[in-house]
């Protein structure tokens, strides 16, 4: 009776049970891409990669407030200009686990790319309570030092509660590390870098999106989802 007063409570009170007790959530983040010669025709890049238009593997990692790998108006890290400029993601892996030693970031996230555009990307990760953030990239290839993805993008709603669904239009950035102007601009490296901003004066300028973004929330087994909610109702006994 106790039991069922409890759960009863929360339904009454309209709390979703599972997104209350789950410390930890686990996500898929399928990459949409949408480049082609008929949506950015402007010096299109045709053939296979790599000559031919590509993005390179996702790279990034969940984190909380007290760290950003990137952001529009900030000056891309050595990590950031890597992906941007070449696809490499070690770099930003670097940094991201630089972020974990200093008890910022919760986990790397990596994707096994290049792929060729149109096409697509999937990878999985898992979010926790104190590392509910979301930061990913991917160089648009080829090109000078572009890119898409999202930064310190929140996975849980203004109630604390995973997001079954995040859908995001990804448009490009630029690094502010090269000066090329098109897609096969020679390797032309800026003295003094510029902070990332919003393409524009490119290629790609008035362009529609690149792609999307669909990040969704892989539902835990029933079963565990119920043991959550009874540890946390605290009607669990561990036998000793």
């Amino acid at each position: 009776m106790e039991l069922f007063n409890k759960l009863t409570c929360c339904a009454v009170m309209g709390i979703s049970m599972t997104g209350v007790m789950a410390e930890a959530a686990t996500y898929e983040v399928v990459f949409d891409q949408q480049w082609t010669q008929g949506s950015h025709p402007t010096d299109f890049p045709t053939g296979a990669p790599p000559a031919g238009a590509h993005f390179s593997p996702l790279v990034g990692g969940t984190h909380d407030s007290g760290v950003t790998f990137w952001e529009v108006g900030g000056m891309a890290t050595s990590g950031v200009q890597q992906m941007a400029e070449t696809g490499n993601p070690t770099g930003v892996l670097a940094d991201v686990n630089a972020a974990i030693t200093a008890g910022t970031a919760g986990e790397t996230i990596v994707g096994s790319g290049p792929a060729a555009s149109p096409g697509s990307q999937t990878i999985t990760f898992e979010a926790t309570d104190d590392f509910s953030l979301l930061t990913l990239s991917s160089m648009i290839a080829p090109s000078p030092d572009w890119f898409v993805g999202v930064s310190g993008l929140e996975l849980k709603d203004g109630g604390g509660i995973w997001q079954n669904e995040i859908i995001v239009d990804l448009f490009a950035y630029d690094a502010g590390t090269d000066g090329g102007t098109n897609f096969l601009s020679a390797n032309d490296p800026l003295v003094s870098h510029e902070a990332i901003s919003s393409l524009v004066g490119s290629s790609l300028d008035g362009e529609p999106r690149l792609g999307t973004f669909t990040i969704t929330l892989i539902p835990e087994p029933a079963s565990f989802a119920m043991m959550g909610v009874l540890g946390g109702l605290g009607l669990l006994r561990r036998n000793k």
